[in-house]
């Protein structure tokens, strides 16, 4: 089917050709953020299990530091070696009674023993049967002695308590094997065993595993499970799960990190990254570009039936003025606006017309002359002129003034131009009430471009938002008149310049807005006119001021907060709380 009317043919080439560009644009920015993203979050991750590594080995630190206390104390070290020359009864309990009334000893850590070269337990109770499984039945004491290992931990285990076939959380203490050596000669006389609860070691790093990670496993030099954070068994991991590495558990897939402790290089940490995640936020991101995509064509459609109206109309206006001279009614010159080929063909057509009737006046004059043919010459178009000026017009107009101020090579005059228009378009958008943050920032650094001119950059502003805040949202222009007053009543009336610092942050559910200069500051009893506590809430003769409060009000009711501090020739600081919304 065939398209007759010009105007649509070209909404519909343009359009189809936008859509083209910008299907092709988004779907790399789709790419292009969706990867950068998926990084973003990747090092995320890795800078959490590395924090995660910091604190275990900080932990274990403290643990290895109890055993140089021991070493360094002189009267354990001289105890210990006294019990090595002669072992007795009188001389064990001398070297346990010093080791128990240690600083170092405490509740978190059920008992520290003192071995023998040979595991000899050195401790009045060594008869108990459990004491004999710290070196007897003890594989990882027997693993320290023979490789000669300067210390080594145990995994979880039920010490000082015999439980067969213990459930994992009867399994509270861990044990760290030391060897002991006379400070003087340096020569080794024992060990020293240091029982401890294992939540010293794992409370601290539970939480922020548990926030970033499905499951979080502590792995000895044997790839056997020390620790656990989290459900998925470790059991379930594929055998040869390594670094880096995506895996898939139970039908979901996950990154596995895996991390050597610097402080116990016998045990490291494997992290397993749900990648659903990522792709959730990518997600979320899809829909913000598509949202973005689907507004962008709307604009572009307007956009492309303006362009083609401005080309079909005076070619609509030259075929109805046709039509009327076909009725035998003189049409009046055509008028336009247009500074391309259309033009020249109007004013080909407005001299033919003239031409023509001219040539008929001649000829019928003789016999007509009682009948003047009144012509109005003025009678125009004016449509424009006695509509009133609409949003759309000013927007465009103020386009044409900033490419004239382009092809001047003035970029001072472009750039406030570009800043006027921006905050036209956010004051006359009937149909938004509220904008993000940093929609409102960039609205308040548009509106101190031109005020900087104006003022001969007579102030500074500083931005501190909080990135979680930035996306909150907040009624529009509700910062600009605050600024403008901080402007006019505070930093213009002082010599020098001046600053102001505009904070935003999210506290809890609330978003806290903070505007303060380095002003002249307000008298009080000028600050009490302005802003009077009654039943009612502040009550202002300074419209800008009461413009923010009632709108405020207006929209959160009760929930807002809003006050106003200043201090002579210091400054004044304004601070509005109101509900966070994303």
């Amino acid at each position: 089917m065939k398209i007759k009317k010009i105007s649509l043919r070209i909404t519909l080439y343009f359009t189809a050709l936008l859509i083209m560009l910008a299907l092709v644009i988004s779907i790399l920015n789709i790419r292009l953020y969706s990867d950068e993203l998926s990084d973003e979050i990747d090092n995320v991750v890795i800078q959490k299990l590395n924090l995660i590594t910091g604190k275990l080995n900080e932990n274990i630190n403290d643990i290895k530091i109890i055993h140089s206390s021991m070493l360094n104390d002189k009267s354990i070290n001289a105890a210990f070696q006294k019990v090595l020359e002669e072992t007795n009864d009188a001389n064990i309990l001398e070297l346990s009674t010093l080791i128990d009334t240690h600083p170092s000893t405490s509740s978190d850590r059920k008992s520290i023993i003192a071995l023998g070269l040979n595991g000899e337990i050195y401790n009045p109770i060594r008869s108990f049967p459990a004491f004999k499984n710290l070196t007897e039945n003890n594989n990882d004491f027997q693993i320290m002695m023979n490789s000669k290992q300067y210390f080594r931990l145990t995994k979880p285990n039920t010490f000082p308590l015999e439980i067969s076939n213990p459930e994992p959380y009867q399994k509270a203490n861990i044990t760290l094997y030391a060897q002991y050596y006379n400070y003087k000669s340096l020569k080794q006389i024992g060990y020293l065993a240091i029982n401890f609860k294992k939540n010293i070691l794992f409370d601290n790093i539970t939480p922020l595993a548990t926030e970033t990670f499905a499951t979080t496993y502590i792995v000895d030099e044997n790839n056997e499970l020390v620790f656990q954070i989290g459900e998925i068994p470790f059991e379930d991991l594929p055998s040869n799960t390594s670094k880096n590495k995506i895996i898939k558990v139970h039908d979901k897939k996950y990154s596995v990190l895996d991390e050597c402790l610097t402080g116990y290089n016998r045990w490291h940490i494997i992290s397993l990254f749900d990648r659903s995640l990522i792709t959730i936020k990518t997600s979320k991101l899809n829909q913000y570009i598509y949202l973005t995509l689907f507004i962008a064509l709307i604009i572009m459609m307007f956009i492309s039936w303006f362009i083609s109206q401005n080309i079909t109309n005076p070619i609509r206006d030259m075929i109805r003025s046709m039509g009327e001279f076909e009725k035998g009614h003189w049409p009046m010159p055509l008028e336009t606006k247009n500074e391309d080929e259309i033009k020249h063909l109007i004013l080909g057509y407005n001299s033919m017309l003239t031409s023509f009737i001219k040539l008929t006046n001649d000829m019928i004059i003789n016999h007509e002359e009682s009948k003047m043919i009144e012509i109005d010459l003025i009678k125009t178009q004016i449509g424009l002129l006695e509509a009133q000026i609409n949003p759309h017009f000013i927007h465009n107009t103020l386009n044409s003034m900033n490419y004239l101020a382009l092809r001047s090579n003035n970029q001072e005059l472009s750039s406030i131009i570009e800043s006027f228009n921006k905050l036209l378009r956010m004051s006359m958008a009937i149909n938004v009430s509220f904008v993000t943050v940093m929609q409102e920032i960039d609205n308040i650094k548009d509106y101190s471009r031109i005020q900087k001119v104006r003022f001969e950059n007579a102030f500074n502003i500083e931005y501190f938002v909080d990135p979680n805040a930035s996306i909150g949202k907040m009624p529009k222009l509700i910062i600009q008149p605050l600024v403008e007053n901080s402007i006019i009543h505070g930093i213009l009336p002082k010599d020098t310049i001046g600053n102001i610092i505009i904070t935003v942050n999210k506290i809890n559910s609330d978003l806290i807005i903070i505007i303060s200069d380095d002003g002249i500051g307000i008298e009080k009893d000028i600050l009490d006119t302005i802003i009077k506590i009654n039943k009612k809430g502040p009550v202002t003769k300074h419209i800008g001021v009461q413009n923010v409060y009632d709108r405020l009000k207006l929209y959160y009711g009760e929930e807002i907060g809003f006050s106003i501090k200043s201090t002579i020739d210091k400054g004044t600081t304004i601070t509005l709380k109101i509900p966070y919304e994303d």
